[in-house]
């Protein structure tokens, strides 16, 4: 068990939780924090946000709301409402800027050991899991509550950067925070003549101990002017952190022509046209500690970028900051004003929040682990009293996954089905597993998969992770015993395919009950056209339109290492309809895909199938305010359509019948409701396994005939 500083996203003041410790990713390390440095105006303006009405943060994320009406249209205002308030009841975890020893490190780190100390972009947590590239190894010597600063001072110099100074620039700093003051100590080392300004005195003369010029904001215009002759500065550093322009307007005014203005705080940017058009200035918003921040291939997958291309990184500039400090030419310590014991940290927050006294530097300091193995990862949780749907019997079960639809739309599904007992939440963020647990009300939370195996009350498992842990995850379960859920994709290589199929067989007739999530074969509508089509229905012709909307380009989703693309990760659920539909396995697919930007795919395959049936499939992204889904079968004289679950037209011999439902519902509680009557034996698996390993290679089948631009056949099961 660890603390960790979070913000409920509700409002009120930050609270320090119990959590299971997290484990590491791939490519990340866990350290054990012995100190963290408060970004006290990030952290303010979250606790501030969260502080909002439902109107005022919706104001703040207007392409949230967007989504939001989508999801009412589709699914209707009580569902969207519950979703709403499922994703805003989850804490915000704060602080990004700590030092502490590395406990473990994941099976794709390179240069970092156990052992090693690091500075890291890492929460105000006891321990957490850190990607490699956001870390720097401490110089030996270096004091760790020193060491706390780097990734706050890789801000500083990101902005430098960004500004383009050189010996001899007149640099204007607005806002003197810590991150100010580390850009006066940086620019001073580079020989910059240093103008910094802020509305608070004690501020100004800390600067001007630091080495700086530093005017009140109604003395900046003139003290400027006189120093550059007239002509303004060279660049202007904004880290205040402000929702008001006057830092933006201000910098406009005494900049130069053509000089380039960095915002590194979080300030207003309604850019003033006439000043900027005047003048020809530019103006750079710095993305945090520098390239590679919020870029999934290099934080997630420790790709980093070549020096001779990117010379300074977001983990370059951790550790030239670093090595600033451990030299004494950044001396940080004479910005530390205030250390709090982690235990206190409602003091800091008091601190910062309320300003009771002048304060700069706020430090958490934490005990610290040494041993890995005193790491807890799992933590009881309370459960809510009278949770609707909970039930105190029924099936025990283990999820794991605590991602948006594991808690927006698996779990509450499992909770109304009224047959579940809560047990185990597992995800390997111990901040997920922890607060979705005990909001759904789990008997206990853990970041370790393998625990939930272990415990021997867990009668059945679902699975709910990223794609590519989905063939290994369930090959455990199944090899343990547990009747096993996987959400879909089966795998989303050949090879994983191939070792579910092996682990099955080697299992035999010990096999537990297992299924997976194409749950669209269960939706009312789909119930329906089947029954109205019949048991001897001919050779039948079927269209398929998959409008899936447009994701963003570095999606995980697209990534072919995690999510194994679109066609296996989504589309598998519409082969899946076919068949369910068709009563009949793919035999061969042909696939052919025109030019699309990554997330807007546009793919067209035709299919054949056993008896003699033919379907086609277009897998879209056309607008999200078209119907996601439409079908159209005909067979033996008859038409029957099918309209985004809400609706079956069934047209013979001149006669219409139709049946509407009010909203769109695509099966997910049916599918599991007859899982778990396999799971008590009161029924055979809720989908034959033959055809979803029939289903999986085709997936995978549509894949590779993209590659080859041929037809791929695909295995039939008995």
């Amino acid at each position: 068990m660890i603390r960790q500083v979070v913000q409920p996203a509700k409002g009120g003041d930050p609270v320090l939780q119990h959590l299971p410790a997290p484990t590491c990713g791939p490519f990340e390390i866990l350290v054990s924090n012995r100190f963290s440095l408060v970004s006290a105006g990030t952290e303010r303006s979250i606790i501030t946000l969260a502080g909002r009405s439902l109107l005022g943060k919706a104001l703040e994320r207007p392409d949230q709301v967007k989504r939001v009406l989508q999801k009412v249209r589709a699914e209707g205002i009580a569902e969207a409402v519950r979703q709403v308030r499922e994703r805003l009841a989850d804490p915000v975890a704060l602080g990004y800027s700590a030092a502490g020893l590395v406990l473990e490190v994941g099976s794709g780190v390179g240069a970092l050991r156990p052992g090693d100390l690091v500075a890291c972009a890492a929460p105000h947590a006891e321990v957490a899991a850190v990607p490699e590239n956001l870390a720097a190894r401490v110089p030996a010597g270096t004091p760790l509550d020193q060491a706390a600063y780097a990734v706050l001072a890789a801000i500083a110099l990101n902005g430098l950067r960004l500004a383009s100074v050189s010996l001899g620039s007149t640099v204007v700093i607005i806002g003197l925070g810590v991150v100010g003051q580390l850009a006066v100590m940086l620019l001073q080392s580079s020989g910059c003549h240093v103008i910094a300004s802020d509305v608070d005195e004690s501020r100004r003369n800390l600067a001007h101990a630091l080495g700086a010029t530093s005017p009140g904001s109604e003395d900046l215009r003139r003290v400027v002017g006189q120093a550059t002759g007239g002509h303004g500065a060279d660049s202007v550093l904004l880290t205040a952190a402000t929702v008001s322009n006057e830092p933006l307007e201000l910098a406009a005014e005494i900049a130069r022509r053509r000089a380039r203005l960095v915002a590194l705080g979080a300030v207003g940017l309604r850019v003033p046209r006439r000043a900027f058009y005047d003048k020809e200035l530019e103006l750079v918003v710095a993305s945090s500690y520098g390239p590679g921040r919020y870029d999934q291939e290099y934080e997630e997958r420790g790709r980093d970028y070549p020096l001779a291309h990117v010379r300074w990184t977001a983990q370059r500039n951790i550790e030239a900051a670093v090595n600033q400090i451990a030299k004494g030419a950044l001396d940080v310590s004479r910005l530390t004003s205030h250390t709090f014991e982690i235990g206190q940290y409602d003091k800091a927050y008091e601190l910062v929040t309320e300003a009771s006294e002048p304060y700069m530097g706020v430090l958490l300091e934490y005990p610290g682990v040494s041993d890995p193995e005193a790491v807890e990862r799992r933590i009881t949780v309370p459960r809510p009293p009278g949770r609707r749907g909970q039930s105190t019997r029924g099936i025990a079960i283990g999820v794991v996954g605590a991602g948006n639809f594991a808690t927006s739309a698996l779990i509450p599904t499992l909770a109304r089905t009224k047959r579940c007992k809560f047990q185990v939440l597992c995800s390997r963020h111990g901040l997920h597993a922890a607060t979705r647990g005990a909001r759904h009300g789990f008997r206990y939370a853990t970041s370790e998969f393998d625990m939930v195996l272990a415990d021997p009350d867990v009668e059945a498992v679902f699975i709910v992770t990223r794609h590519h842990l989905h063939a290994g995850q369930l090959t455990a379960g199944l090899r343990a015993g547990r009747p096993t859920f996987v959400e879909k994709p089966l795998a989303i290589t050949r090879d994983e395919l191939a070792e579910v199929e092996r682990a099955i067989e080697e299992i035999g007739a010990e096999c537990p009950v297992w299924t997976i999530g194409f749950n669209r074969r269960f939706a009312p509508a789909i119930e329906l056209a089947r029954a109205a089509l019949g048991d001897d229905r001919g050779a039948a012709s079927l269209s398929y339109r998959f409008n899936a909307g447009v994701i963003a380009a570095d999606h995980w989703l697209l990534d072919p290492a995690q999510g194994g693309g679109r066609l296996i990760g989504e589309a598998c659920h519409a082969l899946d309809t076919i068949v369910a539909l068709l009563g009949a396995q793919i035999e061969r697919v042909y696939a052919e895909r025109t030019p699309a930007p990554p997330g807007q795919d546009q793919t067209v395959a035709t299919i054949r199938l056993s008896g003699g049936h033919a379907a086609s499939l277009s897998y879209v992204t056309g607008d999200r305010s078209v119907p996601k889904e439409r079908i159209e079968i005909t067979c033996n004289g008859q038409s029957v359509f099918i309209d985004d679950f809400r609706s079956v037209r069934i047209v013979r011999e001149g006669r219409t019948r139709t049946k509407r439902w009010r909203r769109r519902t695509k099966g997910h509680r049916e599918l599991l409701e007859a899982f778990l009557d396999a799971v008590k034996g009161n029924r055979p698996p809720p989908i034959p396994y033959a055809e979803i390993l029939n289903v999986s290679w085709a997936s995978l089948a549509l894949v590779d005939s993209l590659g080859s631009a041929s037809p791929v056949r695909v295995p039939l099961f008995a």
